[in-house]
């Protein structure tokens, strides 16, 4: 029943019929590849009169090009598990980490645990394409505080979340940033360089073999590396960020 499922909301459409959400099976309709940008389809709906799905184009595509439509923004981990391939370069990757610093033997540990709590800091932290690590800082320069009164001044008008607290910590934390990105990137058994030289090489000897099955796992294969590959960029970049902040303070 899982697999009957996911079979169909992998290739349903969800249409308003009579006012009223339904999904839907259309035939060919499903063979529609998705693209991030704005595609050929713009509008999809029903038409009552004609008992019909109709899909509509506000762009011009060429004679003989493949017509595309937008699924959603939806990141690699999102198309995968609902339609079963994965994008190269996606812009809408992102990598979740999970952060734990706790030491239990820090004295300060009840008052970084409160004052993250205060803050809706989350242990779990999204890295999106845009370097946006507000909360993760946060966090970093929280748990590099020393005192009650670094805290406190760390949250007083919520400053860990706009900026450095203190120039001489935000270079440690910074240190910190990188090591845990780092940490990250190393329970992978493969590198970054490593997954990309193999996706081009499985990509250079593909050949229809006429072999569906054999066809089918290699798919699947070059998928999970298109999206380990996207997930490891994303925190190369995190790395390249906190690498040029890190200069910026010293210069």
């Amino acid at each position: 029943m899982l697999w009957a499922r996911a079979v169909f909301d992998s290739r349903a459409f969800v249409l308003n019929i009579e006012g009223k959400k339904r999904n839907c099976l259309l035939p060919w309709a499903e063979y529609i590849n998705h693209t991030n940008s704005a595609g050929h389809v713009s509008f999809r709906r029903f038409d009552a009169d004609r008992q019909t799905m109709l899909l509509e184009s506000l762009g011009g595509g060429r004679a003989g090009t493949q017509a595309r439509m937008n699924y959603g923004p939806m990141q690699n981990c999102d198309l995968l598990l609902g339609y079963g391939f994965a994008m190269d370069a996606n812009p809408l990757e992102t990598a979740v980490i999970n952060v734990d610093l706790a030491d239990e033997e820090d004295p300060m540990l009840p008052f970084k645990n409160a004052a993250m709590g205060k803050l809706g800091i989350p242990a779990d932290h999204l890295l999106g394409q845009r370097p946006a690590y507000h909360y993760l800082m946060a966090m970093l320069r929280i748990f590099h505080c020393e005192t009650p009164e670094d805290i406190a001044k760390a949250m007083d008008g919520n400053a860990c979340l706009k900026g450095p607290v203190d120039a001489g910590m935000e270079a440690s934390v910074l240190d910190t940033f990188g090591i845990v990105i780092d940490s990250v990137l190393g329970e992978y058994p493969t590198s970054l360089s490593e997954d990309e030289a193999r996706l081009a090489a499985m990509r250079a000897a593909s050949t229809d073999c006429g072999n569906h099955t054999e066809i089918l796992a290699t798919s699947n294969v070059e998928f999970a590396l298109v999206y380990r590959i996207g997930q490891k960029k994303v925190l190369h970049q995190a790395l390249a960020w906190a690498a040029t902040a890190r200069a910026a303070l010293q210069g």
